[in-house]
Formats: structure tokens, C-alpha cells, sequence
């Protein structure tokens, strides 16, 4: 990019058009810097030639690109074409992985320790130089996971051979018990509140005046604040649109997750029909579930790694903003990495750079609307993903986002998005069921529906087009079918 020459240490005020114009600047620099760094160090163990487009941007969301490697046809896998030190550890990967999940959860624990340190009289250049140090660690923390994706798929392609259509009910029981531990404290903080009505008060009055206060609920409730704070402390970094730096989380924001908090649950099944795997196939099936296990594992990691990075960078927004350099503190994500490194105090004027950002991204997303906007076709039909029947109401969302603005009209209906990430995972407790057009039967959000028990189906096309708020459909997760039952019109 040329170079701004008001702003000579800059990229020109129109980087908005390098980026997916869903998500700030920041975000996607980031993302596209570790996933390549991870992809790179990656591509020398298989000896393949530098790789074309690690990561690929839907909707504002970051998927790395497995393809790249040509894993999904195995044919990578294959002794003679990947080198000594990829066997090995494609070889010891289930020892591996608790050690991988140990020593990340130490580096990121240590991170955010530091994170909280940060004072307003921190040191800008000590606290750029541990920024700097988080992104040389942090690509040594995903390389066993993308290794373990690799196997994951390959797996995942096998089976579906062997069975000619993947049955969901392989699967269960392969999510992490992170996931499930999370879900259990949900349940237990729904339960804490369920018939405590003064709690329920104050916390629906929290959520009408925007405004909430640990002290104050501790007042009413100690017990339950404790719960509610360890329960942030712990999963509050699980929020949709969670690897976007600039979305809040539910550690800084309780506001969003009282709502849902406060929302009806919905009622799951708790059976799956079992599908023989035959003698041969039950050793793949058992490598398969132990890759989920790592494949959660790493996601929460990610999204903690996200959190640790937002603090990071939030500390140089408030300098910013303080010295009137921005508007607020959440304009530092329309920086780039490089422009945030070359800053040595927080001097200058920026407002009017990141007003020209903001306006051309807006521009961006209008155009990326009306380009994507799919042909409707009358298949309906998916990747069966979760083995679970259902009938119920569709509610159609544009992204996860919209997830969080229609909450109210979520409980108990057929969730339709274009992309869904693990941090619907609060969103998915309310609803009966989840169609997605894009993803595979491995995503983590599969994986928590499957948990759940409630049907998903991944990869239906032009769902979001073909479906309507408010028709009555019937979803089997086992066989990937969606059956339209009425419309609104009909009624």
C-alpha cells in the first residue's frame, strides 16, 4: 500500500477496500497474520510449497483453509508424502494433546494477568513490546491443532465413505467436557434464579436501565454474584462474533448475557438413535471423538487468546482517546497492526482517518450485501449434523449479530444463519434446532448441537433465502432434510 502523507507512518486512508468490509481493519489483519504465520510453519513439516490463501473470510468470520493443504482427500496422509517429523506427531497426537491444552492455558492465564496490570501510567513501549511477544508465542500454541484438523478431516471424509453419508450419532459424546462444563453452570445458574424472584427483578431491571453492578447484586445475593462471577471469569469470552476484536464480550458486558440468561430455555432431546460402526470402523470412530476433544479445547483457547488481545488493545484506545487522538476507545480497531507499532505515544489527530475508515467499510459491507444475495432454489436439504428430529418455527438471521438484536424471538424456534461460530453456544440452549449454509459436520457449533441434542444441518444452500420467519418446518438432523410444513399465510 502507498503511503498516507499526512499520516507518513500510516497506509493510506483507503485500506478499507483491502479488507472483507464485515469486520474492523484490526480484526482481519490479525487474523490473516496468525493463521498465515501457523499455516507457514506448518506447510515446511509437509514439505509443500508455500500455501495461497490460509484463511478465507465469510460474513465477517475467519475459516483457515484446509483445502489449502489438499487434506480432505487424504492425500497428505500418506507415509511417502509427508515428512519424519509430521508422522510423529500425527502419530502421538492424543498424548499430545492434554500437554498442548496445559501449557496454552498457562500462557494465556499469564496473559491476562499481565492485562490487568495495565494502569493508565503503564509504559506505551513496554506494553507494545509484550504485544510484540504475544504474537511471536502465541503461532507455537496452534500448530498441534491444525494437525489435529487435518486428521479430523480425513477422518471425518473416511467415514462418510465407509457409511455413504455420515451418521450423526458417531459423534456423540465427542465434545469436550469444557463445553459440557460450561453448559452444566448455565443450568446451575438458571436453576439459582429460577424461583428467586427478587433477583429476577433486579437483574431484568439491570437489563431495561443498561446498568449493572457486581456490588449491588452481591447486596441482594452473594452466593449467586460469586456464581455469576466465576462463571465470566471462566466462559465470559464465549460470545458470538467471538473472534472479532471489536465485539464485547460477555466478561466486559454482563448485559448480554443477563438477557440471556433471563430467556425461556428450551426443551431438548436427550436420546440419539445409535447406528451399528461395525468392528472394522470403531477404531477410527475413537480417533475421531478424541480429535473433538482437542478441536474444543483449541477453540476456547482462540477465544481467550481474543479476549487477551482486546484488553491489549483497548489499553492503547483509552490512551488514545484521553489525549483526543480518537473518539473512543473502540477506534483503535480500525488501526492495523503495524500502524499500532509504529505508534510511539498517543500524539496526533486521528479522528478524521477513522471516520474516512468507517464510512468506506459501511460502503464495503453495502456492496458485499447486494453482490452475495444467492438465486432461491427449492431443495432443501444439508449435511445431517446432529441426529435429532424436530418441528417448530424458522427465525432467519443474517449473521450472529442479529443472533444477539432478536433474541427475544429465538426461544423455542429453528435458528437459520449463514455461518454459525462456537460462541452461539448460549444463543443455541433457547432454540429447537440450527440450519447453516456453510460449514461441515466437524465445526464446533456442530459439535455443541450435538451436545445439546437439538437436529442441525450444515451446508444447506440458499437457506437463508429459501426459508421465512415464522413457517413451521420439520428438521431431521439424521438425515440432513427440511420439510416446509406451513407459512404464515396459511394460518
Amino acid at each position: 500500500m502507498k503511503l498516507n502523507t499526512k499520516y507518513p507512518l500510516f497506509d493510506n486512508a483507503n485500506i478499507a477496500e483491502s479488507f472483507s468490509g464485515v469486520c474492523a481493519p484490526l480484526t482481519q489483519d490479525i487474523v490473516l497474520k496468525l493463521y498465515s504465520d501457523v499455516y507457514n510453519h506448518l506447510s515446511q513439516s509437509f514439505a509443500l510449497p508455500p500455501l495461497k490463501d490460509p484463511v478465507q473470510f465469510h460474513e465477517g468470520q475467519a475459516y483457515y483453509n484446509l483445502q489449502a493443504l489438499n487434506l480432505l482427500e487424504g492425500r497428505h496422509l500418506l507415509p511417502f508424502r509427508l515428512s519424519i517429523r509430521f508422522l510423529l506427531t500425527f502419530m502421538r497426537l492424543e498424548r499430545l494433546s492434554p500437554d498442548f491444552t496445559q501449557k496454552t492455558e498457562i500462557f494465556l492465564r499469564d496473559e491476562r494477568q499481565l492485562c490487568e496490570k495495565l494502569t493508565p501510567e503503564s509504559s506505551w513501549t513496554e506494553t507494545q513490546a509484550n504485544l510484540k511477544r504475544f504474537f511471536q508465542e502465541c503461532p507455537h500454541h496452534y500448530e498441534l491443532p491444525l494437525i489435529n484438523d487435518a486428521l479430523s478431516f480425513f477422518l471425518t471424509q473416511f467415514l462418510n465413505r465407509q457409511f455413504n453419508g455420515t451418521p450423526a450419532d458417531l459423534f456423540k459424546d465427542a465434545a469436550d467436557s469444557r463445553t459440557r462444563s460450561m453448559l452444566r453452570s448455565m443450568r446451575h445458574l438458571q436453576g439459582a434464579i429460577e424461583h428467586n424472584l427478587p433477583i429476577r427483578l433486579y437483574l431484568n431491571s439491570c437489563i431495561e436501565t443498561n446498568h449493572f453492578s457486581f456490588e449491588m447484586l452481591k447486596l441482594r445475593d452473594e452466593d449467586f454474584s460469586h456464581l455469576l462471577q466465576d462463571f465470566l471469569a471462566e466462559f465470559g469470552d464465549r460470545c458470538p462474533n467471538e473472534l472479532k476484536l471489536e465485539t464485547k464480550s460477555y466478561r466486559e458486558y454482563p448485559i448480554e448475557f443477563l438477557k440471556i440468561l433471563l430467556s425461556e430455555p428450551s426443551k431438548h432431546q436427550t436420546q440419539i438413535t445409535s447406528t451399528s460402526q461395525g468392528i472394522l470402523n470403531r477404531f477410527f470412530v475413537r480417533k475421531l471423538k478424541s480429535s473433538y476433544a482437542l478441536r474444543e479445547s483449541s477453540s476456547w483457547m482462540r477465544c481467550r487468546a481474543f479476549g487477551v488481545l482486546r484488553s491489549y488493545f483497548l489499553w492503547f484506545g483509552e490512551r488514545l482517546c484521553a489525549a483526543g487522538a480518537i473518539e473512543s476507545k473502540e477506534d483503535i480497531f480500525y488501526f492495523t497492526l503495524s500502524e499500532i507499532f509504529s505508534l510511539n505515544s498517543a500524539s496526533g489527530d486521528f479522528r478524521e482517518l477513522i471516520m474516512d475508515r468507517r464510512v468506506r467499510i459501511y460502503d464495503q459491507k453495502e456492496k458485499n450485501d447486494l453482490a452475495t444475495t444467492p438465486s432461491i432454489h427449492s431443495d432443501l436439504k444439508g449435511l445431517a449434523c446432529s441426529g435429532f428430529t424436530e418441528v417448530g418455527e424458522v427465525i432467519v438471521l443474517k449473521s450472529e449479530e442479529d443472533a444477539e438484536s432478536r433474541l427475544t424471538e429465538l426461544s423455542g424456534k429453528i435458528i437459520v444463519i449463514p455461518t454459525a461460530g462456537p460462541g452461539l453456544i448460549h444463543i443455541l440452549m433457547r432454540s429447537k434446532g440450527l440450519i447453516v449454509e456453510k460449514g461441515s459436520i466437524i465445526a464446533h457449533s456442530a459439535i455443541l448441537c450435538r451436545e445439546l441434542g437439538i437436529p442441525a444441518v450444515w451446508n444447506s444452500k440458499n437457506a437463508c433465502s429459501n426459508l421465512k420467519d415464522h413457517q413451521k418446518i420439520r428438521i431431521d438432523g439424521q438425515k440432513g432434510t427440511i420439510e416446509l410444513i406451513s407459512s404464515p399465510d396459511d394460518r
